[in-house]
């Protein structure tokens, strides 16, 4: 609209020359020259010319160009067609004087001599422009959007932040844009929920912390009591036999040590740190141990047969040793 109208408004200021206008001062040219009335000073600017002698002979005009004169003189009418930018050049005769006039009838022009030097088609720069701001302002509408849709977009990281942290109050965002706003009340349900469901989660945590920590406490008691009595045991004179089960006893208890330690662990929900060992005579042999300890007690008799050995394999110890353990009880 706002080219409409402005393109208007140049027309009827004089400022662009439509077809029509330029068409009608043609004609009065024309009707000069056929008068012998017509004179240079008359002559629009966007007119072209040459005035001829009766005879043909150059006298004066702003068409120098030799060839295209004879050839309107012999044709009396020769059309250079371009794009949007034809040309027509016609020859004007009277008793005493020729003229050849040059106009554009098939496109607008600007009245300044400038304008129309540089862009002889106002028509073909009227669209240009008209493109070019549609173009510019369609990147400059979409950069607004832009930077509103990123601002927008913005607070889902935002509650994304606040549910990812423990410190941060519940955020109450909305957004003016309909599609972003639905995401935003179904995130800060989800924050709600993700918030409460977290809370409940490490207060449980705490209270099985908690226990876990009383329990170990509790069984650490009577261990230490029999560790110590166990080396007080020692102290007494023992035979043999004694002194085996005296042993048997005491890796008891440091395996149940071991246990009230990775009691703890879970209890901080920490992963704990693994050492790796090689599978060899020396982890083997307390394997062997370990059966004969819980075969004793089923009156139950190992008899190791062979034993395979490599320094090439590392294993967690705790873990095999457990597997190992089940085995044996269970057989």
């Amino acid at each position: 609209m706002i080219f409409g109208i402005g393109t208007f408004f140049l027309v009827e200021t004089g400022f662009i020359l439509s077809p029509d206008v330029i068409t009608q001062n043609v004609e009065t040219v024309k009707n000069n020259a056929l008068n012998g009335t017509l004179d240079e000073v008359s002559i629009p600017d966007y007119i072209e010319y040459t005035k001829l002698s009766e005879s043909g002979n150059y006298v004066y005009g702003s068409i120098q160009d030799e060839e295209l004169i004879k050839e309107v003189c012999e044709k009396g009418k020769v059309n250079q067609l371009r794009f949007m930018n034809g040309t027509t050049y016609e020859l004007v005769s009277n008793s005493s004087e020729k003229w050849i006039l040059g106009y554009k009838s098939a496109t607008s022009q600007f009245s300044n001599n400038f304008l129309r030097n540089i862009f002889p088609s106002a028509d073909l720069t009227i669209i240009i422009c008209f493109l070019l701001v549609v173009i510019i302002g369609f990147l400059v509408i979409l950069k607004l959007y832009r930077n509103r849709l990123s601002k927008e977009l913005n607070k889902i990281t935002n509650i994304q932040k606040t549910i990812l942290s423990d410190d941060e109050e519940i955020s109450e965002l909305s957004s003016p844009l309909k599609e972003v706003n639905d995401i935003l009340i179904i995130l800060s349900e989800m924050e709600k929920t993700v918030k409460e469901s977290t809370k409940k989660q490490l207060k449980q945590a705490q209270l099985l912390e908690n226990s876990i920590q009383s329990l170990t406490h509790d069984i650490q008691t009577p261990a230490t009591v029999v560790s110590g009595n166990l080396e007080l045991l020692e102290e007494t004179n023992m035979d043999i036999k004694q002194k085996e089960y005296v042993k048997y006893a005491q890796d008891g208890i440091s395996k149940i040590s071991e246990y009230v330690e990775e009691l703890k662990t879970l209890a901080k929900l920490e992963q704990p740190k693994t050492k790796y060992v090689h599978f060899n005579e020396k982890y083997v042999d307390n394997l062997i141990s370990l059966a004969n300890q819980i075969a004793r007690l089923k009156n139950v008799t190992v008899s190791v047969i062979q034993k395979d050995l490599t320094d090439d394999l590392l294993i967690e110890p705790k873990d095999v040793q457990k597997a190992f353990q089940n085995i044996i009880s269970n057989a």
